[in-house]
């Protein structure tokens, strides 16, 4: 090799890892991006289940219940019911401590009680109309 080839051969090394080091960060930023919406689809589709299977067991009337197996993402919690108008909702909170709530608009079914859920566990969704019309949950 010539003289200018030798020489200008580290300056071409040192020009292609400063273009990796500059799209390195973008490149990660969108990787993670990606995986958040991709558990965000993932813990919906679970709000989701839990929202049509109360609705049939709330159309269904006192005394119809539904098992449920449901699969959440570490870190995330589901919580049903609550106190006042988070009784009606259900409540999810993803490890960097944000919170969403789903309120079951059709039909207004209230949580008869407070059930918080995580990791993989079977819910088991029950009409009771004593003393008060509503939704039961139990996961054993």
């Amino acid at each position: 090799m010539d003289g200018k080839g030798v020489t200008g051969f580290p300056w071409r090394i040192s020009l292609a890892f400063l273009l990796v080091a500059l799209c390195v960060p973008p490149l990660a930023g969108l990787a993670e991006g990606f995986q958040d919406t991709a558990d965000g689809c993932e813990i919906q589709t679970e709000i989701e289940q839990i929202t049509n299977s109360a609705s049939t067991v709330y159309f269904g009337g006192a005394g119809t219940s539904l098992s449920i197996d449901l699969s959440i993402l570490p870190g995330y919690e589901i919580t049903l019911g609550g106190e006042g108008a988070e009784a009606y909702c259900i409540k999810v909170s993803d490890p960097r401590g944000g919170e969403t709530l789903t309120y079951l608009d059709r039909p207004a079914a209230k949580f008869l009680n407070t059930v918080t859920l995580t990791g993989s566990c079977t819910l088991e969704l029950v009409c009771e109309a004593e003393p008060e019309y509503g939704i039961r949950a139990v996961c054993p």
